[in-house]
Order: C-alpha cells, then structure tokens, then sequence
C-alpha cells in the first residue's frame, strides 16, 4: 500500500493576494489590486522540484504551474494547478492526462493565520481547498487526495506584484493547521487526506514553495 502526502507546489491557491480589513482585526483579509477590490486572474508557479512523498517512497514532478482568478470584493478565488513530469520508478498519472502530469482543481480563501495589531506581526495565510485529485503510478492502485491545506504569505507587508508562499508539513502532519475566521475564532483545517485504492484515508500535507503574479501591484493593509 503507498499512503502519499503532496509535498511541492501548493495547488491552487498556489497563489494569493491579500489585503487585510482596516476596520477589524477580526475581519477576513481583502484583496486591493491597483487600490480596488475588482475581479483579478492570477499565475503561479514552482520554486524547485516538487514531490509527492511517503515515508517509504517519493513521486518527483519537475515542473508545476498554475493560474485562476480572485473574485471581486472577496478574499477568496478558484484555480488549477499542472504537475508536469512527475514519476516515480514509472510515470505519475493524472485521470485523463498526458503521461507525467496531474491536474489538481480547487478553491482557496484568505485567512488570518495570527491575530495582531500590526502586519508585520500578523500572519496571513492561504487556504486552500483541495477537489478531488486521482493519479495513478503504473501497476499501482489509484491515488486519491482532497482536503484543506493552509500555506503562509512570506512577504504580506510589501507592495508587489509577486508574492511567495510556504506550507511546510512533517510525516503527513501540516506544520499551520488552525486559522482565524471572520468572528476571529482559532478553527481547524479539516485534513488533507489520501486514499490509495480501497484503503483506509490519511492525513497528509503539502511541502511547498512557490509564488503567485498579477499584472498589478498589491498593497497589504491592517
């Protein structure tokens, strides 16, 4: 049996711009592009290999991108992510994909990771919201991954347009799994977990480093 976390690239939400609310410490961050609030589509990509790893065997893609759209007024967004070259002895498999690529659909939130009076010592974090994602690594059963990921904003408090992200995660345990919502209640992600065939699901993370681009400048505020 192969039990998998997602370590590389975080999927869609592979890629954030966050603003946080002025008026309230406890409201969910909002997105200010070109100092508004319209609709923006986005891009991002991998800073190094990616890998999906287990603790005895690991999935290595050598590319990953993707691209996907912030709503208007809203700290939140879909998009897509495309893993590109991932094998392990054999070739990795997305349902219905060229040999080597996964293709991973999702939606993602802006969230407070830490609750402060100012950003640079609040946290601003990525939540992002798995669909369902199948590959399959030849004379191996498929793998099923889904759930919630949360990634931290490495530079909220510079005015950019490329902003960089991490989700670190041990074992298939995330390293951030609790967030603040918009009462500025401390909740918990519900798990990412993998299911390979028939078997029971895990808990599983992503290991990730990458960033996200807009074609305008984004300003974070608190």
């Amino acid at each position: 049996m192969r039990l998998f976390k997602f370590s590389g690239v975080a999927l869609v939400v592979l890629c954030a711009f966050a603003a946080m609310m002025a008026t309230s410490a406890f409201a969910l961050p909002t997105v200010l592009i070109g100092g508004s609030e319209e609709a923006h589509a986005y891009t991002g990509k991998s800073i190094g290999e990616t890998k999906l790893e287990t603790p005895s065997t690991s999935v290595a893609c050598s590319s990953a991108s993707g691209e996907g759209t912030i709503e208007a007024s809203k700290p939140l967004g879909q998009g897509h992510i495309r893993f590109a070259g991932c094998k392990d002895l054999v070739a990795c498999t997305g349902t219905g994909e060229s040999s080597g690529v996964i293709l991973s659909l999702g939606s993602y939130h802006l969230v407070y990771d830490t609750l402060k009076t100012s950003l640079s010592e609040a946290g601003v974090a990525i939540l992002s919201l798995l669909g369902a994602t199948k590959f399959n690594c030849s004379g191996f059963a498929e793998v099923e991954i889904k759930g919630m990921i949360l990634c931290l904003i490495k530079n909220p408090t510079v005015l950019t347009k490329v902003f960089t992200f991490e989700c670190k995660g041990t074992k298939g345990k995330p390293e951030e799994s609790k967030y603040y919502n918009a009462g500025g209640t401390l909740v918990s992600i519900s798990p990412l977990l993998s299911v390979v065939g028939t078997a029971a699901a895990t808990e599983s993370d992503i290991v990730s480093n990458g960033t996200s681009e807009g074609a305008e400048d984004v300003l974070i505020m608190i």
